[in-house]
This record gives structure tokens, sequence and C-alpha cells, in this order.
């Protein structure tokens, strides 16, 4: 049983309607207008390539097909460039830098390929994986040098990797979307403006548009690359594609540009879909009392001790950056799991807000915060505070105990690996955090081939439509099985290079 001072954490956020969904992909209302209508539409411009969105695929996609000689066009519907990018750190996996070499790690795309299928679950033999594996050092490492950009190699490996090869931007994901956007001009990009549909006039596509200033109007285009972003703050879509999920009791750690929109149109025109239920799950944090769906993470998770709804551990809370982590708490009874902590781990306890409002300044707060907003239960003993949890108090009290032995003897924890404890969780008062899962990538998404075209569930390619980025599930639906990895950005960058050039190819042989 959760108690009720955690009850927010499990009720339904606002009603979301239901739509029906036909066999494959559901089918979403469409409020995409005809081609024709109305008087006050007009042309408002004529390209070879229209790059709609400019999170760093879009980005990309824009600058490589302007360099392989087509007229580009980019738009966004928000107010700056960079999409979600801007509250990345900027993680990038790569196998064989030069930064490697002087860490004196060996590795290559022999390896990280020999090494996928234990990484990801994905098929070795895949093109988009072959591709990727081939190209992520020359053309994604090698480029963001070229355009200034520096990066520090992380000591760890990803689960399933035998050497580190996630590397981070100096300056995280702010610095990327400098670097991206410095290759575009104002002339080139018009912000403040949605696509309201797409039609074809003949072989031509068409989007229609409302710019900043509200008027509607249609841009013609050879060819079109969609790079609108992911799916997951449409639960219906989440529920859809992933029915084992509790939608009720899922957080959002995603960026607020990842509401299917891309999706439902490109479905509308005929895509069709590759591994969504391949969704990248978090926990590092807990409900954000404030909003209905976001998270705030919690930090140091490590000085903590996680155990389920009985009061038992069951998870190592040293890899909580983890997508492992994420699948191990939404395989818990309510999605839930709580983490515990004593007087000491509790003392150092701070929360930040991963995805700020645009004009929000940055949040810490700090426990004593946490108390007040009623988000943490607590107790002068663990038997008192297993039962405010619901816990039987001899479980809860059994498992800190073995622990505290473990740390104390420098090892032998039955979910930590040697050398991966931290501090003893013995001072009063103890400390109990809701954790709760968040939905923060999608690693399958609308079908395209190794090209970066959109194709349907034929695997035929719609001609003039291609799509990159988290739209894609990164670079490909078919790069994983059921799990990300750490570092995808390189892929979504990848992906930009690929739809850009073969939509520009597209666009000036037609």
């Amino acid at each position: 049983m959760i108690p009720l001072a955690f009850a927010w954490a499990c009720g339904a956020p606002a009603e979301v309607q239901p739509w029906a969904a036909t066999e494959g992909a559901p089918a979403a209302p469409t409020t995409i207008a005809p081609a024709h209508t109305g008087t006050s539409s007009r042309a408002l411009a004529e390209v070879d390539v229209l790059v709609v969105g400019a999170g760093p695929a879009g980005l990309v996609a824009a600058w490589q097909a302007r360099e392989a000689g087509a007229r580009v066009l980019m738009i966004d519907r928000d107010t700056e460039l960079g999409g979600a990018a801007r509250w990345s750190g900027g993680l990038m996996t790569f196998s064989g830098t030069p930064l490697q070499a002087r860490e004196e790690v060996t590795d290559g795309p022999g390896q990280l390929l020999a090494e996928w299928s234990e990484m990801t679950g994905g098929d070795p033999t895949d093109p988009w994986v072959v591709r990727y594996t081939e190209h992520n050092v020359p053309q994604v490492y090698d480029w963001l040098i070229e355009l200034g950009g520096t990066f520090t190699l992380l000591p760890w490996s990803d689960a399933g990797a035998s050497t580190p090869r996630v590397h981070m931007l100096d300056g995280n994901g702010e610095e990327l979307v400098d670097l991206l956007a410095s290759l575009h001009g104002p002339d080139d990009t018009w912000t403040e403006t949605e696509l309201l549909g797409m039609s074809s006039a003949g072989e031509t596509p068409r989007a229609r548009v409302r710019t900043a200033a509200g008027e509607e109007g249609w841009i013609d285009a050879r060819s079109v690359v969609l790079a609108t972003g992911g799916f997951l703050r449409d639960l219906d879509l989440v529920g859809w594609a992933a029915p084992d999920l509790d939608v009720d009791a899922l957080w959002l750690s995603t960026g607020f540009q990842s509401d299917g929109s891309g999706h439902r149109l490109l479905e509308d025109l005929g895509a069709g879909w590759a591994n969504p239920r391949a969704i990248g799950m978090y926990c590092h944090g807990i409900a954000d009392p404030r909003t209905a769906r976001e998270e705030l993470m919690v930090k140091p998770l490590p000085d903590s001790v996680w155990v389920d709804t009985e009061g038992r551990r069951f998870y190592d809370e040293t890899a909580y950056a983890s997508f492992d982590a994420g699948d191990a708490v939404t395989a818990q009874p309510d999605q839930a799991a709580f983490a515990i902590y004593d007087a000491v781990g509790w003392s150092q306890v701070s929360v930040t807000d991963p995805l700020l409002a645009p004009d929000e300044e940055w949040l810490e707060l700090r426990g004593g915060d946490l108390q007040d907003w009623g988000l943490v239960e607590q107790a002068e003993d663990l038997p008192a505070l297993a039962a405010t949890l619901g816990m039987d108090p001899n479980v809860l009290t059994s498992e800190i105990d073995a622990y505290n032995i473990a740390v104390a003897d420098g090892g032998g924890d039955a979910w930590r690996d040697d050398g991966e404890l931290t501090i003893p969780i013995e001072s009063p008062p103890f400390s109990a955090l809701r954790l709760v899962p968040v939905a923060a990538k999608a690693f399958g998404g609308i079908a395209v081939d190794d090209d970066g075209r959109v194709i349907d569930n034929d695997g035929r390619p719609l001609d003039g439509l291609f799509a990159a980025g988290e739209l894609t599930g990164m670079a490909g639906g078919s790069l994983v099985s059921d799990r990300g990895w750490t570092g995808s950005l390189s892929a979504v960058i990848l992906s930009g290079r690929v739809a850009g050039q073969t939509a520009a190819e597209f666009a000036l042989t037609r």
C-alpha cells in the first residue's frame, strides 16, 4: 500500500482524450487542412528543400542540404533554435576517436559493432547499425571538432560496452546548439512558424504553415525533411506503443517539443512505424508537484538505498543514470520505488529541474524544501518509517542492516559492485522519497530507410519525404531492440546529415 502522502504520485493527471487505433499505428484525429482552402492562403516561398524542425537533426540536415547545392529553408515553431538539445548533457557515443587513443582506450567501428547487440539488443547486420558504427567518428566527431567543438571522454562504460566510448561535448547542449546554429543565417530560417499540414500539388510537396506574423500560406519544396522530435508527450501514442506501461504512473523527462505532431502528420501521409516500443526510461528523480507530469531530478541518489513497496531492494542504486534503472522501476508494482536516506545522506539532498520553462531560473531545492512540499516521509527509526510507507518493518530493517554490514566490510553487497558502496544508512532521522519512472527518449518512431527516406509499412519510400532525429528513433528505429544507449545524440546528428544529403540529391534531380 502506498501512503497517502505519496498518493499524488500515482494519480492520473488531466484527462486525455482517447482515439481509435487501427491495425499498426493508431489513427490520430487529423486537423490537417485540404490543399487549397481559403482565399487567404498563398505561396510564401519556393525552395528545393524544406526542413521542418530546428533541433540538432534539423540544423544538421539544413546545412548538409545547402552544402549539396540546394536552396534550403528551415522552419521551427519555437522562438529559438536547438529544440530539446539545449537541455541535454551533450553526451555522444563514438568508437575510435583520437581522444580515446590519447587515454589509451582501444576501440573502433568493428568493436562497437561486435558489442551492439549486448548494448542495445539491436541487430548488428541492420544497415543503420552498420552505417552508424562506421561513420560516427568521421561524420560526427571529426565534423564537430572542425566546427570548434571539444570533448571530454567519460571514464565509465555504457551497459554492454567493454570500453569507455561516451564523450561529453564541453559546454553541453548549449554549446552544441551554438555550434550548429552558427551554420545558419536569418534569411534561411523562419522561427515561430507552425506546420499546419502537408499535401502534394502535382509532383511538388507543399507545406501549409502559419508564420510568426499570423499569415497562413504554402511553402513549395521539391523535398521535405521532417525533424520534429519524439512522441513521448503524446500519452495516447505512448499507451499504444507500450501497452505494458502504466501511463497514469508515468512522468516525463523529454523535450517540450516531443508531442508526436510529426509522427501523426507523416502517418496521415502513409508513413509506417519502426519499433515504437523502444522507449528509454529513466528513474533519477521525483514528481514535480507544480506540474502534472514533469520530473525533479534528485542528487545524490547513490547515498540512498532503493526499495520496492514491500521494503525490498531490487537494483544497484549507483547505476541510477541508466535506462536499466528506469526499466527496473517500471517493473515494480505501481511502478513505484522509494529512496531511503539517513540524516547524513539527507543533508546533502537537493533537486533540480532538468527541463526549464523558457524564463524560469534554475531550480535548486534542499531537503528542507521537499519536506515543506510534503514530498518526503520521515521517522526517527526504520520500523516507524516502514509503517508509514505501508511496509513490513522487519523487511525494510533487514535490507538496510545488510547494506550497512556490506559498507562496513568494504564489499559483498547483494546489489552493488565491490568498490561502489558509499555511506551507511544508520543515523536518524530516516527519510523516504517516492521515485518515479520517466519517459525520456524514443528509440523508435517513423520508419525510414538507411538513406533517411520515409517509408510505408511495406518498405516503399514516399517520394519527396525524408525524416531524421528522434522522429525516426534517433537515426532509424531498427537501431535497437527494446532499449537504447547512452550517447544517442551522435546518431541524431548522423541521421540529419544523411537525410539532408539525400533530400538535396532528390530535389536537384527531379
